[in-house]
């Protein structure tokens, strides 16, 4: 009986070193990839902004050098819209950005924690099973 508890042991050992191994796989792979795409949509964002920002001065030094004051108006009024809508098109690639870090992301830290934890757990009963149990000192 302490040979198969033994091996049971083990077994459990192996099976959690395994779920660990697929955990750093884990977070190579997808934690990884996941905080280099967060980064790229944060410059994504703040290069939206910046151009934004510089097409909307150039609008506003335009509009002095316009003689015509209807056109002068119409110019000041397109360059504010432009900014306008420049901003509304910044607010909702943030939101998108913090509505993917609240799905994917937290599903992927859940995923690698699990892993973690159920790999731990296999590894600590093998190593009950196979050292603590009465029997399994013997043959």
């Amino acid at each position: 009986m302490s040979k198969i508890q033994k091996r049971f042991g083990l077994g459990l050992e192996i099976v959690g070193l395994s779920i660990l191994l697929i955990a750093t796989a884990w977070d190579a792979e997808y934690s990884g990839w996941w905080d280099k795409t967060s980064f790229e949509l944060q410059f994504l964002i703040q290069e939206e902004a910046n151009l934004s920002l510089l097409y909307g001065v150039a609008d506003a030094i335009a509009v002095p050098t316009i003689d015509d004051r209807v056109a002068a108006k119409q110019a000041a009024s397109a360059a504010s819209e432009r900014v306008r809508l420049a901003a509304a098109k910044i607010i909702e690639m943030r939101e998108q950005r913090n509505k993917s870090l609240e799905g994917q992301a937290a599903d992927f830290a859940k995923t690698k924690f699990w892993l973690l934890i159920f790999g731990a757990i296999f590894i600590l009963l093998g190593k009950v099973i196979f050292f603590v149990h009465p029997n399994a000192g013997g043959d």
